[in-house]
């Protein structure tokens, strides 16, 4: 675990605990963090696959990574939601959870979640990566096409941004947005620079 940069704190999580087959799993669909030091009200949220190490108090490298990169953009809220908002440990328990019907309803409350962070900002950044291997193409192809319609619906597109890494590209080769993991931010991109983001095309073949 990793202290957050002194310039933040974190004033919103919303999270759950459920139980599964007598386990107990953490749920997490928003991480909010307010940077003391903006001269702005600018608001950003960042889509990543799942919830990070990140706490109240205790961040980790990843997202330290972002909101430091955030922060010198001088945005003021930093908000960063999933495309699954499963907290778990392992791989095996990620992949029984994302593959159970009877979770939908928090599928569909994290869906929500996401509606809510991005009615609420300025840019919207997409970094997820590609798809793990403990996540079926159909759950994962599900979440990205909920994203895309979303961005589509709500007229967000020329909002909507992935990150510029330096000595790694923005988009995978399959088509998703790069995530941040071992990389270095240097600037964000609009998803308009990118036909494989902006074609629906190559979106249905996203898995």
């Amino acid at each position: 675990m990793a202290r957050y940069p002194a310039q933040v704190f974190v004033d919103l999580i919303d999270k759950k605990t459920i139980e599964v087959n007598g386990v107990k799993v953490k749920l997490r669909f928003m991480l909010q963090a307010d940077h003391m030091e903006s001269n702005t009200e600018m608001k950003v949220t960042v889509l990543n696959l799942h919830p990070l190490g990140a706490e109240q108090f205790n961040s980790d490298i990843e997202t330290n990574q972002m909101i430091r990169f955030l922060c010198k953009q001088n945005y003021q809220v930093l908000t960063f939601v999933n495309l699954f908002p499963y907290n778990v440990g392992t791989s095996e328990q990620f992949r029984e959870l994302a593959s159970d019907d009877s979770l939908k309803e928090f599928i569909l409350m994290n869906r929500e979640s996401i509606k809510l962070a991005i009615s609420n900002c300025d840019t919207f950044i997409l970094a997820w990566g590609d798809r793990p291997s403990y996540i079926t193409k159909k759950r994962f192809d599900e979440a990205v096409q909920f994203v895309y319609q979303l961005i589509e619906e709500t007229g967000l597109l020329e909002d909507t941004f992935v990150f510029k890494y330096g000595h790694s590209h923005s988009v995978t080769r399959k088509g998703n947005p790069e995530s941040p993991k071992k990389k270095v931010i240097e600037e964000i991109l609009p998803i308009s620079d990118f036909e494989a983001l902006t074609d629906p095309q190559n979106r249905n073949q996203l898995g």
